[in-house]
């Protein structure tokens, strides 16, 4: 039973939906790493705390 719907599953064709649903996930992701980097970065710009320095890296 599990592969029947495996075989199924692989042989939907790749249709709009999907090439959709990849450029969102794919930008998603290219988002968040901007923004996970942008504190690191930006940690250099300003005189930041010691403290605070390490949650903005967390």
């Amino acid at each position: 039973m599990v592969e029947n719907r495996s075989k199924l599953i692989e042989e939907i064709p790749w249709t709009k939906t999907h090439t959709i649903t990849f450029a969102a996930f794919a930008v998603g992701l290219l988002l968040e790493g901007y923004i996970f980097s942008l504190a690191f970065i930006a940690s250099y710009w300003y005189q930041v705390p010691l403290y605070l320095e390490k949650l903005l890296f967390s």
